[in-house]
């Protein structure tokens, strides 16, 4: 058991480095977009706060891809009613309604002329016709997937697997602390959200990053920003990696 500030920790093995390290965090969303791989790739750790409070306002369970007639929304189906106070590892998916069959016969429809669609598509099929339970594990086991398709070296860990308590940004600064992370990276329209004062007084740099849309090799006419990364795997396949490296 490790112990820092109050904060214990006992479910993950923690490693200490010695470099300066970089921490992004963001709730895991089915099939992200590519900005949420963008601030990924600028991170030495990403925490994925699982344990936060689920909103049928987000993105948790659904994402974009592009159709001929536009983009058009993928949406796994939860239990969500008369549950608003759940986190979301308590979100269940509704097991009743064959959406990931329907996610698949979408895809195959609108990406099966894309150049490297079939790299892909039966390792995704395996995950999705899983029999997922909760939504939280759906997200991260596709999350993982496509950091690895990215060939990114982010190391991703979950909120979930330590023991804090406090404010969002208190039990984010004493992960830090235990990590040996010294710079929290996070979008700039998150600023009224922080508690600046906090991450100061446990020197810990806040860098504010934007994450611009960029121009890929897209199918149909008019180019679509940030759908779900699945649109530039499929397109640019093996290459996509490139289009996070700093320029």
């Amino acid at each position: 058991m490790t112990s820092i500030d109050g904060f214990e920790q006992t479910t993950i093995k923690v490693k200490i480095y010695q470099k300066k390290m970089k921490l992004a965090a963001h709730q895991p969303t089915y099939l992200p977009s590519i900005s949420y791989f963008q601030k990924m790739s600028q991170a030495d750790i990403f925490l994925l706060a699982d344990d936060l409070q689920y909103s049928t306002h987000g993105n948790f369970n659904r994402c974009q891809i592009k159709t001929f007639e536009g983009a058009h929304w993928l949406t796994v189906p939860v239990y969500s009613k008369g549950r608003q106070r759940q986190s979301l590892t308590q979100v269940a998916i509704d097991q009743h309604q064959h959406w990931a069959k329907i996610h698949l016969r979408t895809l195959d429809i609108n990406y099966q002329n894309s150049p490297y669609y079939e790299l892909y598509r039966d390792e995704l099929e395996s995950i999705l016709l899983k029999s997922w339970s909760g939504l939280a594990e759906l997200n991260i086991s596709l999350i993982h997937y496509l950091a690895r398709q990215l060939f990114f070296k982010t190391r991703i860990i979950k909120f979930s697997e330590f023991s804090a308590k406090g404010s969002t940004s208190e039990r984010l600064i004493m992960i830090m602390k235990l990590l040996g992370c010294k710079t929290y990276l996070v979008e700039a329209g998150y600023r009224p959200f922080l508690d600046l004062e906090a991450f100061q007084t446990a020197e810990i740099a806040i860098q504010f990053i934007d994450t611009k849309p960029f121009h890929y090799y897209q199918q149909f006419k008019d180019f679509l920003p940030d759908l779900s990364v699945v649109d530039l795997l499929f397109n640019e396949g093996e290459q996509s990696y490139r289009i996070f490296q700093p320029q």
